[in-house]
């Protein structure tokens, strides 16, 4: 189970109030359909349909909630507080073999072959997250866990990556939405960042498609970026690097080319 994850401040936010109590029925209530089929915030337009009335859905729209992805609706900074597919399923992915790994455990000791270790408790809970610690962090654990329960704090608002890729982002031909790169780059990381950062590379890989940026240029830009430990802002310019590598003049062109350009102009 995943949850829908909403700021605290939704009750009264200026989107919110524009878009009005009925079309936020249907906001979350659509949330809740992402976040069951991990469709990484995109709503098929037949969802949004079976789910709300049109009036609703153009209300989320020109509230600025919804954004128009050709035949869908795509939640607005969803990323900013949500999973994408590509964490949910490390996760579980990382939680199936650990519980796996326990009963193997488990199954030794009542043969005789072994013990388990003192505070081994992973056990057989169901669900996709261990107990929730006291206050539970919205972050990614060691890279593997991530709480599945709703978290009252706010996000954090700090700019800066607190990150450390464990591996460049791989190449794949089949990506071609920004919530598959998003995918990509949060899981090549050791702990997922503050939300803050999230939202604001998510904004910046939107636009970067926007402006026909294909996602393999995206994924190289993002893994010199990553190296480079830059503020979030900058992804353009180093995308704009990666592709548009000056080329380094030899002896001869630094002597021949001003007389080119001069001849140019003269022309």
């Amino acid at each position: 189970m995943t949850w829908f994850r909403v700021d605290d401040d939704l009750a009264f936010h200026r989107k919110t109030v524009r878009a009005g109590n009925a079309a936020m029925g249907l906001w979350v209530r659509a949330g809740a359909w992402c976040s069951q089929q991990l469709s990484d915030g995109v709503v098929p337009a037949d969802i949004a349909r079976t789910l709300g009335k049109p009036s609703e859905i153009k209300a989320l729209v020109t509230a600025e909630l919804w954004e128009i992805d050709g035949d869908s609706y795509r939640f607005h900074d969803y990323f900013t507080r949500n999973p994408s597919r590509a964490e949910v399923e490390q996760r579980r992915e990382a939680e199936a073999k650990k519980k796996a790994d326990w009963r193997a455990k488990r199954e030794a000791q009542r043969a005789g072959q072994g013990t388990l270790s003192t505070g081994d408790t992973t056990g057989d809970n169901t669900g996709d997250s261990p107990s929730p610690s006291p206050r539970e962090s919205t972050g990614v654990s060691d890279g593997v866990s991530r709480s599945s329960r709703p978290d009252p704090t706010r996000p954090s608002t700090s700019n800066e990556v607190l990150t450390t890729p464990t591996k460049p982002l791989r190449a794949v031909a089949e990506i071609d939405n920004a919530g598959q790169v998003m995918g990509l780059w949060l899981e090549s990381l050791t702990r997922r960042p503050p939300s803050a950062v999230v939202g604001q590379i998510a904004k910046q890989v939107k636009t970067l498609l926007a402006d026909k940026f294909t996602p393999q240029e995206i994924i190289d830009g993002l893994n010199a970026w990553q190296a480079k430990g830059l503020h979030p802002s900058t992804l353009p310019s180093v995308v704009n690097e990666t592709i548009n590598k000056p080329k380094r003049p030899t002896y001869t062109d630094e002597v021949r080319q001003p007389v080119s350009a001069f001849s140019a102009v003269a022309k």
